[in-house]
């Protein structure tokens, strides 16, 4: 049965059939953009209801990232997700900004390493404490930060895929501000992450890997935006699930999320086959 499980303050968040609630948004922003996208060409009520009824699953799961990233890419397709390029990059370029503005905090908290981290965070230096606040104080005044410190010691290949959950580490220079390595570190394996994508990437696989990520989605959206010629209905549910990955990915490590780019990769690759295959023939 669909997990319900009490939150401090009396909310209550549905997991449904996953074991996060945040596993569950993602699967229901990705199938609740896809009904959205197909209704806003189609006007089929149908769909219609399909959507009302994802996103109404979406809400109660309490999870902000992906409510917020289906938002934002709602407000993305009034523009018919023009100038994709640009999109990006502001929305990359908001992410450095914040965490150039974070970051010298956590420095002054003497680079905190330790896992009860999470929940306190505090400056003498600038005079902010912050208890038990929530994720949003977690994400920007440890885990971006950390992440983002793990990037400039090694921004080249990063410190190696899994390696951001390591503790109590020691920066070792491979190449000078290049490459480096972590020594004398608490290897761990766990699901730790930077709960941001892009940090995340960048900490362990450094700019190559994350160019890497970007030429594949670079590559996924060119074939959704061909698509649009054939049927324009499918670019616009694609379209939405697309940027609702994008966007999710910067409060969540989302890109690698099975729950949420299953669905997606799954959706995607049926109608690639189907709709280039139709475009082929008709050429």
């Amino acid at each position: 049965m669909p997990k319900e499980v009490p939150e401090e303050g009396g909310a209550t968040v549905h997991h449904f059939f996953f074991l996060s609630h945040n596993a569950a948004g993602g699967f229901y922003s990705v199938i609740g953009a896809m009904a959205l996208g197909i209704y806003l060409h189609s006007k089929n009520k149908l769909y219609l209801f399909y959507a009302i009824m994802f996103i109404f699953f979406l809400y109660m799961t309490n999870s902000r990232g992906s409510i917020l990233a289906i938002m934002a890419a709602f407000g993305y397709s009034l523009i018919k997700f023009k100038k994709p390029f640009l999109v990006f990059t502001i929305f990359l370029l908001i992410q450095f900004f914040i965490v150039q503005e974070t970051y010298p905090t956590w420095v002054s908290m003497g680079k905190i390493m330790s896992e009860n981290a999470n929940y306190t965070v505090s400056s003498a230096a600038q005079g902010i404490d912050f208890q038990r606040v929530g994720t949003f104080i977690d994400r920007l005044y440890y885990l971006w930060p950390r992440a983002f410190d793990n990037f400039i010691h090694s921004p080249l290949l990063g410190l190696g895929f899994g390696s951001y959950d390591d503790l109590y580490y020691r920066y070792s220079d491979v190449i000078p501000h290049l490459l480096a390595i972590k020594e004398g570190a608490m290897v761990r394996h766990s699901e730790a992450h930077a709960h941001n994508s892009t940090f995340t990437i960048l900490a362990e696989l450094g700019v190559v890997g994350y160019l890497l990520f970007i030429l594949l989605f670079n590559e996924i959206n060119k074939k959704i935006i061909a698509i649009k010629k054939v049927e324009p209905g499918i670019f616009m549910a694609l379209s939405l699930a697309f940027w609702t990955c994008i966007f999710s990915s910067a409060t969540e490590h989302r890109i690698t999320t099975p729950s949420q780019m299953i669905p997606f990769f799954i959706l995607f690759g049926i109608c690639y086959l189907k709709f280039f295959g139709r475009r082929n023939v008709n050429d």
